[in-house]
């Protein structure tokens, strides 16, 4: 009654049925999620039913141990115990006759040769540690692997779920500008003294109007330094432009596609270069990575987005996209099989043309003018979504599933 086989089948396919359901519907809502839904509360209850038949067993178990039976008269009398043995044996027969065996070296018929002994506990260590180096390299090795290569997979849906996203298209949204520059050796002002920003709302009456004829509004630039990922701040130098909410905006129920603003950003390569001799050889170190946020982090901005190059004397336009991003947070976790995804949204920049629109362009070649805009119809979401093919759990169900150690485990146990 210790080893229970019906109670670990039915806890295993609980536990597989709910990690099945939780895989699939971590990212966005489906057409099938009430069918999975309905298998994994199936086997929660039966995951929990075992749980508790087992319990129940178990009290039942130390019960009858520790409190017999009187015999009955017609019963035999009970054998008397074994005499002590003399000596202990030594700690690592328990685990070493748990996974050879204990006739693995003895003879298994009367008349039995050594050479046939011997060849028949050959060939069962050999199939012993290959199963122990298969689960050695399924459950430990690959994870640790994928750790610095996480897979990604992209969803489509028409709506996203709100209730998986969370707030990040209120309270987590925050439109801003990161700019990133490559240091040179003769410069003589800092990123942030040559960049200016510029924002243009749309506006909102009933007269419809373009944004690029609005007056703009200065948006604030200060030095910023990225806590994420491996760029070094003494041959980087970062500035992060922030633009302030609309005065009168619904923070309750914001609109990200009409509250965006229009940013126009100037850069002055004069003080950065440090003269036309001090440009570098391989182009992109001459210009400025910019990069366009949707989230209050900008850390994830710098990790999660690809930036436009701005080079000097260029006046160019760009068209961004909404994109949801799930990344995995904590990635320790995730090792171990269980999946928790940090979601926010980041900009996919659909095309950059030359900038043909009334607004801040120049014919000053020491300058270059980047402007943003973001599209307002979205027939279908992508959602940008991190996972693990391969974590311990994944590892262990390849060799059988938890249920499959716990026999050994409680051998061993029982056996000390």
């Amino acid at each position: 009654m210790s080893r229970l086989p019906l109670i670990h089948d039915l806890g295993y396919i609980a536990v597989v049925g709910y990690y099945t359901w939780l895989s699939r519907t971590s990212g966005t809502s489906e057409t099938w999620f009430p069918k999975i839904a309905l298998l994994a509360v199936v086997g929660l209850w039966i995951l929990a039913l075992s749980l508790v038949a087992l319990w129940v067993m178990k009290v039942i178990h130390i019960h009858s141990i520790y409190h017999p039976n009187s015999p009955k008269e017609e019963d035999p009398p009970l054998p008397p115990p074994p005499p002590p043995s003399p000596q202990p044996p030594s700690w690592w027969k328990y685990p070493a006759h748990v996974l050879f065996g204990t006739r693995m070296w003895q003879p298994g018929v009367p008349g039995e040769s050594k050479w046939l002994i011997g060849l028949r506990g050959s060939l069962a260590l050999v199939a012993v540690c290959a199963l122990v180096s298969y689960g050695v390299y399924q459950a430990i090795i690959m994870p640790i692997g994928e750790m610095g290569m996480t897979p990604q997979r992209t969803y489509r849906t028409p709506q996203p779920d709100y209730t998986l996203s969370g707030n990040i298209f209120n309270s987590d949204l925050r439109f801003s500008v990161l700019l990133v520059w490559s240091k040179h050796i003769n410069s003589t002002i800092h990123l942030t003294d040559a960049v200016t920003a510029t924002g243009r709302w749309r506006q909102q009456d009933n007269i419809p109007s373009p944004a690029q004829l609005q007056p703009p509004f200065l948006c604030p630039t200060k030095t910023f330094q990225i806590y994420k990922g491996n760029l070094d701040t003494a041959k980087w130098d970062v500035t992060a432009v922030t633009c302030p909410r609309r005065p009168g905006e619904n923070l309750k129920h914001p609109d990200p596609f009409w509250e965006f603003p229009n940013f126009d950003i100037r850069v002055n390569y004069t003080g950065l270069l440090g003269g036309p001799a001090a440009a570098l050889s391989d182009r992109v170190s001459d210009s400025v990575r910019v990069y366009l946020g949707m989230t209050k982090d900008v850390s994830n901005v710098y990790l999660s987005t690809v930036p436009v190059s701005l080079f000097p004397g260029m006046n160019a336009l760009s068209v961004a996209s909404a994109v949801i991003r799930q990344r995995l947070r904590p990635a320790t976790l995730a090792t171990f099989g269980f999946e928790s995804q940090e979601n926010f949204l980041i900009a996919s920049i659909v095309q950059t043309l030359p900038n043909t629109l009334p607004g801040p362009t120049e014919s000053d070649p020491n300058i270059g003018t980047l402007g943003f805009t973001l599209q307002t119809d979205v027939n279908e979401w992508t959602v940008l979504q991190d996972y693990r093919s391969k974590s311990v759990l994944s590892g262990l169900s390849a060799l059988g599933g938890l249920g499959s150690l716990a026999i050994p485990i409680s051998k061993m146990t029982s056996a000390s």
